[in-house]
């Protein structure tokens, strides 16, 4: 775990990110991406022009894996909430946006890819920032606060995880597992039925 840096929170609150290098092996990384192409039932996400798969087994690993690792260097005990593997294709893009609660820290994981993608962040003054990351690098960013997006991609393939945490004793602390958007889920079908009758 030679990426290990305990305490960059400061810059993580400075600059809205902070980078890790070979967050994961570059290797595993690729055996990921590859994995995330071939994998049979992604969802379609027409609004980037991409495909996932929401809770990879694979992710979820990492995304219990980090956890305590990540407490450390962000200077926070943080909770799981999900996390979503993205194959992007040619013409795909990343509207700019901010997260919702459940992304309060979030780490993108580049996997694999055949050209180079920068991911923008705004910093606190309101300046663009572009992170370019190699496979296995990842960015620690704070979602719900810094607008972030990426331009029209000219490659062809390109694939990241996304892994998001909150923090235990933070504002979105209710939200670990995703457990209030699955209730909220669960109450919209039970009032879909409800109206039918």
């Amino acid at each position: 775990m030679d990426y290990l840096n305990y305490g960059q929170h400061r810059k993580l609150l400075k600059d809205n990110h902070i980078i890790i290098k070979n967050f994961i092996k570059e290797k595993d990384a690729k055996s990921l991406g590859k994995e995330l192409v071939n994998y049979p039932d992604k969802e379609e996400d027409s609004l980037c022009r991409a495909s996932g798969i929401h809770n990879p087994v694979w992710g979820l690993e990492i995304l219990t894996d980090q956890c305590y690792n990540l407490s450390k260097i962000v200077g926070d005990n943080l909770l799981p909430t999900y996390c979503y593997a993205r194959d992007y294709r040619n013409n795909s893009i990343l509207p700019m946006h901010k997260d919702r609660p459940s992304c309060e820290i979030s780490l993108t994981i580049h996997l694999d890819g055949d050209s180079s993608w920068p991911i923008w962040i705004k910093n606190p003054e309101g300046d663009g920032i572009s992170v370019d990351l190699q496979s296995g690098d990842a960015m620690i960013y704070l979602g719900c606060i810094a607008p972030h997006w990426r331009e029209n991609y000219t490659g062809n393939q390109y694939s990241q995880l996304f892994l998001h945490y909150v923090r235990s004793r933070g504002e979105n602390w209710e939200h670990y597992f995703d457990i209030p958007t699955y209730h909220k889920v669960l109450e919209m079908e039970l009032e879909k039925k409800m109206s039918l009758k």
